[in-house]
């Protein structure tokens, strides 16, 4: 099916918008709670871009996931925006746990998955794999 009316279009347009808004959305409060938990952890303070920079890393690495062919890249890029979604929600101590204080569990369950169809999926890698 082709969508090639104005209706149409403004549809996709919106959907796509919508979609990279979340992410950039995540990439803010999840590179603002590393800040405060950095802070936190270590006694010290960072500048006042650092927060900024970290989201446009972020948005970086989501983007060009998404902006794979392949169905599987994607799929990360969805999985690691709901496991941080669900990581800014957590106490310090929990966020930089590695279980993640036994929260957020499906989530690290749906990304250990993503980052295993990307490993065996196809023939390649994602252009914006995260290691």
């Amino acid at each position: 099916m082709t969508c090639m009316s104005r209706p149409c279009l403004f549809v996709v347009v919106a959907l796509a918008s919508w979609s990279l808004m979340g992410a950039s959305c995540t990439a803010r409060s999840f590179c603002n709670k590393s800040q405060e938990c950095e802070e936190q952890e270590n006694d010290r303070s960072f500048s006042d871009d650092a927060a900024a920079v970290c989201e446009v890393e972020y948005n970086a690495r989501i983007n060009a996931l998404k902006a794979n062919e392949e169905d599987e890249c994607r799929a990360l890029a969805d999985a690691i925006l709901a496991l941080d979604s669900c990581r800014v929600g957590l106490k310090c101590d929990d966020f930089v746990e590695a279980d993640l204080g036994g929260a957020c569990d499906d989530e690290s369950k749906a990304l250990s998955d993503a980052f295993d169809e990307v490993r065996g999926g196809f023939a390649g890698e994602c252009s914006a794999q995260e290691n």
